[in-house]
């Protein structure tokens, strides 16, 4: 679930949810070769869909689902001993409804770079453009943020991968934050991802499903 808070005289909250995922859990050793095979990190490409709740303080609370897919543009250099790197794409498009009342969208274009270090730790860099946009009673409040991410994935236990990112939007005015989240590797079962990001006025918390190629 998702919860988006765009409030822009709110000061930068900051909220520990996940935290927990960056204490030391140190990776083990696979009884086989098969584990290993599940537990190296991929580049994850297809559709996804978040379930979330939407909050803005005062303003807008509701439910809603987004839709995003992702996919590799190019490969800019071959596996060898430095490591694998490619350019992506990414396509989100995220709805929320308060009953009858008020609309939240939100529409995100985002192009990256992605450093597969190893099997187990990649490095990834974004650029996006997002709108966000609030229509209550007729009246439509929208703004419009270029954001830069910054983050790495570490296969930290079996199948599980921690995400951090430090996340920088510029609207309005600039705000600098972070996303945390929890993924799963194992292409034999569904694959998710849940999380918390917060960035100046808005924090959200989200579930997401991944349906590969």
């Amino acid at each position: 679930m998702q919860f988006t808070t765009a409030n822009k005289h709110s000061k930068l909250f900051i909220k520990p949810v996940l935290a927990t995922l960056l204490l030391g859990i140190s990776s083990i050793s696979y009884a086989d070769e098969i584990d290993q095979i599940d537990s190296v990190l991929t580049f994850q490409e297809g559709f996804s869909i978040d379930f979330q709740t939407a909050k803005i303080k005062g303003v807008f609370d509701g439910n809603g689902v987004g839709i995003n897919y992702q996919a590799s543009l190019s490969e800019l250099a071959e596996e060898q001993r430095n490591g694998k790197v490619d350019l992506y794409g990414r396509l989100q498009y995220q709805i929320n409804e308060d009953g009858h009342k008020a609309n939240l969208t939100q529409t995100e274009i985002t192009l990256g770079v992605n450093w597969a270090y190893s099997g187990k730790t990649y490095f990834y860099i974004e650029s996006a453009l997002m709108k966000q946009q609030l229509d209550v009673n007729n009246s439509t409040d929208s703004q419009t943020f270029d954001i830069t991410r910054v983050g790495g994935k570490y296969n930290f236990y079996k199948d599980f991968v921690v995400n951090a990112a430090l996340e920088h939007r510029k609207a309005l005015k600039s705000d600098t934050g972070y996303k945390l989240a929890l993924e799963t590797t194992n292409i034999k079962y569904a694959l998710f991802s849940a999380g918390y990001l917060s960035v100046g006025n808005n924090q959200s918390m989200f579930i997401t499903l991944i349906s590969k190629f």
